[in-house]
């Protein structure tokens, strides 16, 4: 095969990775501050504490809802991650009941969240803390809070740009024609 061939087969592939979709990574914080809490909770938190939920989700992995303008992300998934503290308390999306939460957006502005866990005390004999919420609110075994939207921040990772994919194969190329020459 001459070398120009090999070239331009290089080319044509270069161009080809450089033009797919490349799914970016978003980094997210959000927070919620209680509302009620109870003495003694097993959260140790008081009225005016914050909790706060994190994590990463695939660009790629939003759905459309039901209701037109409702987007949402799904953690159940293997590319998404998200981890909420609570007081002393971690959960993550092992600690969900359906394997997840789920993120909704309202035309681009996060609405909400569902989530419920039930973490059984060693400690006491047939009892359960839960933590749960749904859209903006959310509950627990003696507190009670409300997400602040605004608290919402997302980081997308930057993803290659495909001018290094080009620039890539053209110092390949170089170095092909360079090892030609010597080879003469």
């Amino acid at each position: 095969m001459k070398i120009t061939t090999k070239l331009s087969i290089l080319f044509g592939l270069a161009l080809l990775i450089s033009s797919q979709a490349q799914a970016a990574i978003v980094q997210f914080t959000l927070s919620g501050e209680i509302t009620f809490a109870t003495d003694g909770n097993p959260f140790a938190l008081s009225t005016g504490d914050t909790i706060s939920a994190s994590g990463f989700f695939d660009d790629t992995t939003f759905t459309d809802g039901t209701t037109p303008g409702i987007t949402l992300i799904d953690f159940s998934t293997t590319s998404n991650n998200m981890e909420i503290i609570v007081g002393n308390t971690f959960y993550t999306d092992a600690d969900d009941e359906f394997g997840g939460g789920i993120m909704f957006f309202n035309n681009g502005i996060i609405d909400g969240l569902t989530y419920l866990s039930v973490t059984f005390d060693k400690n006491a004999f047939d009892s359960a803390d839960t933590f749960g919420f749904y859209e903006t609110d959310f509950g627990g075994t003696g507190i009670a809070g409300n997400w602040d939207a605004s608290s919402y921040t997302a980081v997308s990772a930057v993803p290659v740009p495909a001018a290094v994919w080009l620039f890539s194969t053209g110092l390949l190329s170089l170095g092909v024609f360079s090892r030609r020459k010597r080879i003469l």
